[in-house]
């Protein structure tokens, strides 16, 4: 600076100390003012010096004729006490402006005020909470004490440059300025999350308070908080004003940079990314987000209950483009909401645990109940892990009957339990040294949580290395059937709760194993003991065959390896024959009878080692017992070494003995079960046994009179049970009937109606009740199976409710021509009834229009009742069989109970499947 330039510059602050104002050029300026540029980053100066204000512009403009990549479009205010030039008129000015990407302002502004109260006032209009602003001051002691005490603004000395460099730096100043903002911002964030949830609201209001900060002080058109589930992201809170998402999206139809972070599996990956002016490639199938600025945070892994949810905000294309601090700032505002969401999700879990341990316990056959436990398992703790790009399996092994085999049930085997070599998984015997023998044998859980065990000889079902697994017995009532594998490849993967978790219904599906296995052999052995008392014409009932049928429900029960029916002999050397038997073949699927030559050899071997046999020991015991049983190595009948007794070499280790007859030994018939399972039988299969025992006498009593009706007494505890369900139900109709007669009365009263309309009305109440009264005595009945057209039930059923259909307005449809079944007739009709009922109550209001039956698919026996409703939601799926579900605030929610006991009478079940589009209720016999 030349000696003329620096003397007209101490002449200028001279004149500024004295507060003379000053003119350039013979214009005094005040106010707003625009700068030369047109383009670039909006900024704005505010000083209440008219010879700086002019020093800045006249910088400027040569600024930018010559600086264009840093080019900036610069708006300068002189604060005055002129009209217009007020603090307040600067306030307004600013209120009306596009928002500017930063101001700054003179610390001290004369009668004005101070720099940093204009700051504060800026910063209290709507949407500049967080605007970059610094104060620029000359005063040394004025910057010393607000560099100690403001932290959201930013202190720049007045005097470090002039001119050009000036307007330089404020425009090369911007980018911290403007961290600073931002880093003010999501601070706020992070503190306005912790007191929300502190102070105990919920998950979705509190991401809502986040997503009210995003949108009013961050310029977000539209965010998402979403859950993974699945396949589908479901919105826990979300502002979806700009792209119509929907609540649940799913992740095919996502943009593909999300589903990029969802899966990211690679070990130093961010959790967090920020993309700016999306492109084809990032939407995906979401064109609508094109050109769009977006952030986005994914959390969750297998702490806090496995919950994996995304955070994710935009911005449209002219705004403002994102910054990486705002993606990590993202993250940790997401973790917050996260930690909270796992609470959350652990208590669901719980009552998840609840609902899939009455799931297995109301299941009707094995499959079904493996399937359960299963699926609840991989849902619960696997899913999280295969999110995380883990393989994962979740199987569980069950004895093979008689054999000592474990067979495998997994995903690719749902229909089925038994020797699955068609999908190339041979069973294991449970004497290998793996996790399945170790914890079916000790009857305790084995886990990659035990040091001990984790480097142990572990048989893979997978191909994959495996690092942690859990393998529960499943046990019950001193008896292991098999045990439940979790497995996965990645370290450390389970933790305790996940132990408890399936030790819990691992525990719940052996209890509804067995007790199912019981309560399936009583009724059959009640049906076949009727048939022995009371023989039908078109069953075989003789002796015989009723044994062979008798022998075959009894290793579905238990699985014996071979059932020796003995007969004491009057007039031999031998004082025991075997006169029957039967063994269990290597799959656990059938049993075959023995022929006779092979009795004789097996006679022999009893004859010559009968002292040492277990049958003799429980004939000397002469005790009033019925039933022994042992375990062990102790063998009930030796072999020499043939093969004849035991012709594949297998060990016996448990054994039962059942005594029946006259008390007189030599009346008495004994039973011999050889069982190949590795630990006692259930202890209440011993009155499953005595049971047995009186079926056999049975067959072999020359009068029937002391068991004439045990096959009716054995089906009566079902029958009461369920009449008690039944009255209530008949009950709640009858009383809706009767307040409905009480109205027509009162009103037609009221009215002065004709006493025949009233009556008409009543007749038809009364009607209706009485039908209703009927249908209820079907229920109390135990089956009577006949050969019928379900079709044509159906049909009458859909005539008996067409005021019902009409009223309803849903179109019913019968795609089938005919269905022949062997079931009881009146039973089937109640639970079609019911179904069609359900149907027209529930359907319209869930977006149904129609009302369809038709066969089962693979011409399965039995028949379904579907409608083309919304998918229903798998809360209600889990209950809707439960007595007293219902969504309505008529009804006691007992028809589907009910419907599905009696599809369960009739050796069938009543499940409901989302299939093709549509819900169905499938009747399977």
């Amino acid at each position: 600076m030349n000696q003329g330039n620096r003397e007209a510059e101490f002449e200028r602050l001279l004149r500024g100390i004295r507060g003379e104002e000053d003119v350039v050029d013979g214009e005094e300026v005040f106010g707003p003012i625009k700068g030369t540029s047109t383009t670039g980053t909006r900024i704005l100066v505010i000083d209440d010096r008219s010879d700086i204000i002019n020093d800045f512009r006249k910088s400027e403009e040569k600024y930018s004729s010559f600086q264009t990549e840093l080019r900036a479009c610069f708006y300068f205010f002189r604060v005055a006490s002129r009209r217009g030039a007020r603090l307040s008129d600067c306030i307004n000015w600013i209120s009306e402006q596009e928002p500017f990407e930063a101001i700054y302002i003179d610390g001290l502004l004369k009668d004005q005020g101070n720099g940093v109260e204009l700051a504060r006032r800026i910063r209290e209009l709507p949407g500049l909470k967080y605007q970059p602003i610094a104060i620029i001051t000359a005063i040394e002691s004025f910057f010393l004490e607000q560099t100690a005490t403001t932290h959201e603004t930013r202190i720049m000395g007045k005097f470090e440059l002039t001119g050009r460099a000036a307007i330089r730096k404020f425009r090369t100043d911007l980018p911290d300025l403007q961290t600073q903002a931002r880093e003010m911002f999501w601070t706020d964030c992070q503190k306005e999350l912790s007191v929300a949830l502190d102070g105990g609201l919920g998950v979705r209001e509190a991401a809502e308070r986040l997503g009210s900060l995003l949108r009013d002080h961050y310029g977000i058109s539209a965010w998402y908080f979403r859950e993974l589930r699945g396949d589908t992201l479901d919105a826990i809170a979300m502002d979806d004003g700009l792209f119509e998402a929907g609540e649940k999206l799913n992740l095919d139809n996502s943009p593909d940079f999300q589903k990029e972070l969802v899966f990211s599996s690679k070990p130093n990956a961010d959790s967090w990314q920020f993309l700016n002016e999306l492109t084809e490639k990032q939407v995906g199938a979401r064109p609508g987000m094109l050109g769009h600025h977006a952030i986005a945070a994914r959390v969750g892994s297998t702490l806090g209950g496995g919950v994996i949810a995304l955070l994710t905000a935009y911005r449209k294309p002219e705004d403002r483009k994102f910054f990486e601090s705002d993606a990590r700032n993202l993250h940790h505002a997401a973790v917050l909401l996260r930690l909270a969401l796992a609470t959350q999700r652990t208590n669901e879990r719980l009552e998840a645990l609840t609902d899939a341990i009455g799931t297995v316990l109301r299941a009707s056959s094995t499959a079904q109940i493996t399937a359960s436990l299963c699926d609840f398992l991989h849902t619960q703790i696997q899913e999280s892990l295969e999110f995380r790009g883990h393989k994962t399996k979740t199987t569980a092994r069950l004895f093979l009957r008689g054999t000592g085999m474990l067979a495998r049930w997994g995903e690719a085997e749902r229909s089925k339990i038994g020797l699955l070599e068609e999908h190339g998984v041979k069973p294991i015997s449970v004497n290998e040294d793996c996790v399945y023998s170790r914890a079916i044998i000790s009857k305790q859980t084995k886990t990659s949580l035990d040091p001990e065990e984790c480097d142990k000889k572990f048989k893979p079902t997978t191909r994959i290395k495996i690092h942690s697994y859990i393998n529960v017995p499943l046990v019950y009532d001193g008896a292991a059937i098999g045990a439940i594998n979790l497995e996965t490849g990645l370290k450390d993967a389970y933790k305790q709760a996940d132990v408890s978790i399936v030790e819990a219904v691992a525990g719940a599906a052996a209890a509804a194993v067995l007790n199912h296995r019981s309560q399936r052999f009583m009724t059959q052995l009640a049906q076949l003991t009727s048939l022995a008392v009371n023989p039908a014409a078109s069953e075989p009932s003789d002796p015989d065959a009723l044994l062979n049928r008798g022998a075959k429900i009894l290793y579905e029960l238990c699985g014996f390896s071979d059932f020796l029916l003995f007969e004491a002999q009057e007039v031999s050397d031998d004082p025991w024959q075997i006169v029957k038997a039967w063994e269990g073949d290597d799959c656990g699927n059938k049993i075959n009878r023995r022929p006779l030559d092979t009795l004789e050899g097996m006679n022999h071997h009893i004859s010559t080692r009968w002292q040492e046999t277990f049958l003799k020991s429980c004939l000397d015991a002469k005790t009033n017992e019925v039933i022994f049983v042992s375990h062990g190595n102790q063998l009930g009948v030796t072999d020499d070494g043939d093969g004849l007794l035991r012709p594949r070499g297998r060990p016996t280790l448990s054994h039962v003995v059942v005594l029946f007859g006259e008390p007189d030994a030599q009346k008495t018939r004994a039973l011999m079960l050889l069982f190949e399972h590795p630990s006692p039988i259930p202890g209440h299969f011993v009155q499953v046994f005595s049971d047995y025992s009186t079926f056999l006498n049975t067959i072999y009593s020359t009068t029937f009179a002391e068991i004439h009706n045990y096959g009716e007494a054995l089906t009566a505890a079902r029958i009461e049970a369920r009449a008690g369900r039944v009255y209530s139900q008949v009950r709640h109709s009858i009383a809706s009937q009767l307040a409905s007669i009480y109205n027509a009365v009162d009103l037609g009263r009221r009215a002065k109606d004709a006493d025949s309309d009233i009556l008409d009305e009543v007749v038809e109440r009364v009607r209706t009740a009485q039908e209703d009264f009927d249908k209820s005595r079907v229920l109390l009945k135990s089956p009577e199976y006949d050969t019928c057209d379900l079709v044509g039930l159906w049909r009458a059923v859909v005539e008996d409710m067409q005021p019902r259909i009409k009223a309803a307005g849903l179109r019913v449809e019968t795609r089938s021509e005919e269905i022949e079944a062997y079931t009881d007739p009146k039973l089937a009709s109640y639970v079609l009834f019911n179904l069609l009922d359900n149907a027209l109550i529930h359907g319209k209001e869930n977006g149904a229009t129609l009302i369809w039956f038709e066969g089962l698919p693979d011409g399965k026996e039995g028949c379904a009742v579907c409608d083309n409703g919304n998918e229903i939601d798998p809360d209600l799926v889990r209950r809707i069989f439960n007595m007293g579900a219902t969504t309505k605030s008529q009804g006691g929610g007992q028809g589907l109970f009910l419907s599905q006991g009696i599809a369960n009478d009739l050796k069938g079940d009543l499940v409901l499947i989302r299939r093709d589009d549509a819900n169905c209720f499938e009747l399977r016999l």
